[in-house]
């Protein structure tokens, strides 16, 4: 602060590596903060990388790319996979509702990334990117379970109520999509504590994504199908 960066952040990396993160820095200054840090100690410098507002719009515009083909894909892949569902209910139905329950997951990674980023300074990047597609492939994929169910007992149990399969088919599989997450959530959260800073932002993207993703399968994706009945009639 004293050498005139009073916004820079210091982040360690490793037992003996900083990242030092400012604002957009001219060449003058950033011939400054090296000598400012050399007069510190012995060191050398690893890389310098600066992101400026073309490499911004152009991560902005993958990620929304990179976001709705993926969902897209998915979209047209479970109304072919449930193409079979019986009545009341349809396969374009199970797609839309599968497609909203990520939109959800994906608005609260932002949303709990956009607090950290002013609490804790984390970043919307490259493997930010990668996290939340890996979390809308957990998301997927739990919602997917629970659907698969209520189809199976659709075709199983024609004199149920409809509210009845629903109930049954998240009771059949909600234990299992809970376990599946609570081990990868394990692995996540040991990498968290043993892992390095750099890797901190990506990992509780993960976590924060896979937790939800759990909890929307059975409460968000599942209701959201007799909603979706009601509208088509």
């Amino acid at each position: 602060a004293s050498a005139g960066f009073p916004d820079a952040t210091i982040q360690p990396i490793d037992t003996l590596s900083y990242q030092v993160r400012t604002k957009a820095l001219s060449q003058d200054d950033q011939k400054k903060l090296q000598l400012t840090l050399a007069a510190i100690g012995q060191g050398s410098e690893r890389q310098l990388q600066s992101i400026g507002p073309t490499i911004g719009r152009d991560l902005t515009r993958k990620a929304i790319l990179g976001v709705g083909l993926a969902i897209a894909g998915i979209l047209l892949y479970i109304a072919w996979a449930f193409r079979k569902v019986p009545p009341p209910l349809n396969s374009w139905q199970f797609g839309i509702a599968a497609v909203l329950t990520l939109a959800h997951d994906v608005l609260f990674v932002l949303g709990l990334f956009a607090f950290l980023g002013h609490f804790k300074d984390y970043t919307v990047d490259s493997y930010f990117i990668t996290a939340l597609l890996t979390v809308m492939g957990f998301s997927v994929h739990d919602t997917i379970v629970v659907f698969d169910r209520i189809r199976e007992n659709l075709l199983r149990h024609h004199d149920w109520p409809i509210q009845h399969i629903f109930d049954a088919s998240i009771a059949q599989t909600a234990v299992r999509s809970f376990n599946t997450s609570l081990t990868a959530i394990i692995v996540l959260v040991t990498l968290l504590v043993l892992g390095g800073s750099t890797i901190q932002p990506f990992i509780v993207a993960l976590i924060a994504g896979i937790g939800v993703g759990t909890y929307s399968s059975i409460f968000v994706a599942t209701p959201l199908l007799p909603v979706l009945a009601r509208i088509r009639r």
